[in-house]
């Protein structure tokens, strides 16, 4: 059983999800349309084996939905200006566009952050004799605790943060209430699946493209040193031809 299952005892086991599943054609077809891979880790959302990764587009926007909680936003945002914001109200089609600008800042911040955090795990658990990780050794602001929050899929580091910062507990419930909506929840999970199939097919076309740029530079030197060497060539005849 999770250890996150503790905490939020409506996350449900890996019989009910492929039983509800198996039950609606529909769910059934796109399960299906998976991997094994794919289907294990939705699977493991479902059951809080991992936890959602927060910094995917869907998730990321569902959880900073102003339509649902404004303090969310107000409480991140402030954490990362370093002073109190409050946004009063936000005028129609104006909360996503928010919610963007904020993704390109988290973007930026976790690839530091991941690194960080990851050192400092390291540090407590080969200084520590009984391996118990604490929110006091691995966060040193509010801003850390978000960015933690966004970027950890591991239960054993969000139960950190759970005892941390309790305030964080409502999300996460949020968050696994949403997850008893299989059906949204998978379409979400598609739509990611999509993206991310979409930026491996733009990753490939760019690989593709410095490769054939690499490739045309070298025949344009291959090309000129040729010519260079058929001058040479011309020069070293017109010398023969003075001399004889």
């Amino acid at each position: 059983m999770s250890i996150l299952k503790e905490h939020f005892p409506m996350i449900r086991d890996r019989e009910a999800v492929i039983s509800q599943i198996s039950q609606n054609a529909n769910l059934k077809i796109t399960f299906n349309s998976w991997t094994t891979a794919q289907q294990n880790r939705f699977l493991d959302y479902c059951t809080g084996e991992r936890g959602l990764k927060i910094c995917y587009d869907p998730f990321f926007k569902e959880v900073f939905n102003v339509e649902y909680d404004m303090s969310r936003l107000n409480d991140f945002l402030s954490s990362i200006m370093g002073e109190r914001i409050e946004i009063i109200s936000v005028l129609p089609n104006e909360g996503a566009r928010i919610v963007n600008l904020l993704q390109n800042f988290i973007f930026i911040s976790l690839d530091n952050f991941k690194d960080i955090l990851q050192n400092r795990i390291g540090a407590v658990r080969n200084g520590s004799k009984n391996n118990i990780l604490s929110g006091d050794e691995l966060l040193n602001s509010r801003l850390e605790e978000w960015l933690m929050f966004l970027s950890v899929d591991e239960p054993e580091l969000i139960e950190v943060l759970l005892r941390y910062r309790p305030c964080f507990r409502d999300l996460y419930e949020d968050i696994y209430k949403m997850c008893l909506n299989t059906e949204r929840l998978m379409s979400m999970y598609s739509e990611i699946l999509s993206e991310l199939d979409r930026n491996t097919v733009v990753y490939m076309i760019d690989e593709l493209k410095a490769k054939v740029d690499s490739q045309k530079a070298e025949i344009d030197n291959q090309k000129a040193e040729i010519k260079q060497k058929d001058a040479e060539i011309e020069r070293l005849k017109k010398l023969l031809e003075e001399k004889a």
